[in-house]
């Protein structure tokens, strides 16, 4: 009996046991139940709080930009500064791979528990905003202001084609040539350049001398547009101030190829092939030329020359005659015509449009030059046939020679002038030949029946 009563105690002493344990784990389950509700509830309050000082950060954001916008619209430029800074502070929204409250603080979610890595770049909702706050500064006449904003805008969106070349345009404007072509250098690897960002560059590489790279702009401009005439003109002038007259010339070429009746490309092909003396190019293409503008005297005026050159003195009249007829007084002209004239034997001719220069300029050396030029190609051709030298034909030698000392007072003349008279010293009458022709002061002869 004694032994039944002490199994039982024991058994009782167990159960009571186990009873409180299960009382404490349930108590301690409840605890665990509860914990997680007020944690599951601090949370999604945390949601709400984020949620409301999102749409308060909308609100002010939106409200901003909207007042900015609506002043720079009616050009209020006073009054958008205000705003639109406001909306550069306030427009840094993140991309969703991280997660940033608005007032700048961050969320226990943030990527800091993260291994690092590379950080999301910034998205924002009004990136035009650097674009309109720059313009506003240069509407208020403030160019520091502008060029500071786009500063801050490549910056913030270096992959920003139009910011860069706001702010290049901006620089460009003020002088600062070298950083507006680091910012239109930018713009390139971006995919974004244009056909007018390169015409800026070669612009801007030609101003600050850096000629081949204004060629390679240029190249650029052609390859994108082959019929821009003008570009082709520029291109044309850097070969040649870049001595690359090759170049020069092809590029020509190709631009009257596309433009054919683009006059000042014909012109200034005519006018590279006379530098280079190729004169049959030069007749053939101002022809061209003077059929779409009649009575251009330089044009005119060149084919002739070429002419001359090419040793067509017919056909060089008939064009000088064009010159005179309308502008009678050329004395130039007039003096290339008597030039001509000579150089087909027609001395009286030959001094007559010598004279007419005289005429409009008595103290013109080049008409001198070039009546002394008729007396003396005269002579030339006397003794040549007669095969010596006599009085007569130094009668007329003397005549060229006087020619020669009234070249003289013209600077313009002077050392040709000079080089005659030296050459002539042996040709005029001496004293013995004074003395063996007492009183002859006019030469005879077939020759020179011409002359008095």
């Amino acid at each position: 009996m004694r032994k039944l009563f002490s199994y039982f105690y024991f058994v009782g002493l167990a159960l009571i046991f186990l009873l409180a344990c299960s009382m404490r784990f349930a108590d301690a389950a409840h605890g665990q139940d509860k914990n997680k509700k007020m944690k599951k509830g601090g949370e999604h309050a945390q949601a709400v709080q984020d949620s409301l000082a999102r749409a308060a950060y909308e609100v002010e954001l939106n409200r901003n930009w909207s007042f900015g916008f609506q002043h720079y619209r009616h050009r209020r430029y006073a009054h958008v500064p205000r705003y639109f800074w406001k909306v550069v502070e306030m427009d840094t929204v993140q991309s969703s791979s991280s997660t940033t409250n608005h007032n700048g603080t961050s969320t226990a979610t943030e990527t800091a528990e993260k291994p690092k890595a590379k950080q999301p770049t910034a998205s924002r909702r009004f990136p035009q905003v650097f674009d309109y706050l720059g313009q506003t500064y240069l509407q208020l006449n403030q160019p520091d202001s502008a060029q500071l904003v786009y500063e801050l805008g490549v910056k913030i969106l270096p992959d920003d084609a139009s910011l860069r070349r706001n702010l290049a345009q901006l620089l460009a404007a003020r002088a600062q040539l070298d950083l507006a072509l680091v910012e239109y250098e930018r713009i390139i690897p971006l995919g974004a350049a244009t056909e007018d960002d390169y015409r800026r560059m070669a612009n801007l590489y030609v101003r600050n001398n850096q000629y081949d790279k204004a060629i390679a702009a240029c190249e650029k401009i052609l390859s994108l547009n082959p019929a821009d005439a003008e570009v082709r003109k520029t291109l044309s002038t850097l070969y040649k101030a870049t001595g690359k007259e090759d170049a020069a010339l092809e590029s020509m070429e190709k631009a009257l190829t596309q433009n054919p009746n683009d006059t000042r490309i014909i012109f200034d092909l005519a006018q590279a092939h006379f530098n280079r003396q190729a004169y049959e190019k030069v007749v053939e293409l101002l022809p061209r030329f003077n059929k779409l503008v009649p009575g251009d005297l330089l044009a005119l005026e060149m084919l002739g020359d070429a002419q001359v050159r090419l040793s067509h003195y017919r056909d060089a009249l008939k064009t000088y005659e064009q010159i005179v007829a309308a502008k009678a007084d050329d004395k130039k002209v007039l003096v290339k015509i008597a030039n001509c004239y000579r150089e087909l034997g027609e001395v009286p001719a030959a001094r007559r449009f010598a004279n007419k220069a005289l005429v409009v300029d008595g103290k013109y050396g080049a008409a001198y030059m070039a009546l002394g030029l008729v007396y003396e190609t005269c002579a030339d051709k006397c003794v040549a046939q007669k095969g010596k030298i006599e009085f007569d034909d130094k009668l007329v030698y003397e005549l060229a020679y006087f020619q020669y000392e009234k070249a003289l007072q013209d600077l313009a003349t002077r050392t040709e002038a000079r080089q005659r008279l030296k050459f002539l010293e042996a040709s005029i009458p001496n004293k013995e030949d004074r003395f063996m022709n007492k009183g002859k002061v006019k030469a005879a002869g077939p020759c020179y029946q011409w002359i008095y």
